[in-house]
C-alpha cells in the first residue's frame, strides 16, 4: 500500500478476484468487479496482486474460417484490411496484429488476432475487433463455419449369389492348398 503499487481507479486481480479499486483505507481495500460485487480485502492479507492498468492490456479475438477456404487468400484479405480494422476501433493503441492459425478445430480453422489497449477498454476492443473481422469476412465472401449435423446412411451391400459364394469358396480352398506351410503360425516364430 505504501509503495503505491495500485491506486483508486486501477484494475487489479487479488486472489483471483478482478475489479476496480474503489477505496484504499488504512486497514482494508475495496475492489468492485464488473458485476458490481465488492470485495473487501485486509491490506495485511494482500500478498500478491496483478495491476492490470500499469501497462497496456492484450485484447484477443479468435475467428474460425471453413476448412474449404484458401488460407493464403484469407491471409491476403487480412493483410489488406488490418490497418482499417485498427482505424475503426479507436481504443486500439497498438495493432491489431494477425498471429496466424491458433488451432485446427472440429469444424474450422481458428485464426488469432491481438491488439494492445487500455485495460478498461479490453473487452469492448475484443467485441469491436470481432465485429470488424465479421464485416471484413462478409465483404470478401469468407465463410465462418457453423456446427452441422451430418446424417450418415449406412451403405447397403450387395449379397453374393449362390454361384459367387461357391466360386469364392473354391478360390479360398485353392489358396489354402497352395500356401500350406507358408506363413503358418509355427513358421513365424
Amino acid at each position: 500500500m505504501f509503495e503505491h503499487v495500485f491506486d483508486v481507479g486501477d484494475i487489479i486481480v487479488v486472489d483471483g478476484f478482478r475489479g476496480t479499486v474503489k477505496e484504499i483505507g488504512i486497514r482494508t481495500t475495496q475492489i468492485e468487479d464488473a458485476g458490481g460485487d465488492v470485495k473487501v480485502v485486509n491490506n495485511s492479507d494482500i500478498r500478491t496482486l496483478v495491476n492490470m492498468t500499469s501497462q497496456l492490456s492484450l485484447a484477443i479475438s479468435e475467428v474460425d474460417i471453413e476448412y474449404g477456404e484458401s488460407l493464403e487468400r484469407v491471409e491476403l484479405v487480412i493483410r489488406d484490411n488490418l490497418e482499417s480494422i485498427g482505424n475503426n476501433v479507436p481504443d486500439i493503441v497498438e495493432g491489431p496484429f494477425y498471429l496466424g492459425v491458433a488451432k485446427l478445430g472440429s469444424s474450422g480453422v481458428t485464426l488469432r488476432f491481438t491488439a494492445k489497449c487500455p485495460e478498461m477498454q479490453k473487452f469492448q476492443v475484443e467485441r469491436d475487433m470481432n465485429r470488424q473481422l465479421k464485416l471484413m469476412f462478409d465483404k470478401n465472401d469468407i465463410n465462418i463455419p457453423f456446427t452441422q449435423v451430418v446424417v450418415h446412411e449406412p451403405t447397403v451391400f450387395a449379397k453374393g449369389t449362390a454361384e459367387a459364394n461357391k466360386a469364392a469358396g473354391k478360390f479360398v480352398d485353392e489358396q489354402r492348398e497352395q500356401t500350406r506351410g507358408l506363413g503358418s503360425d509355427e513358421n513365424l516364430n
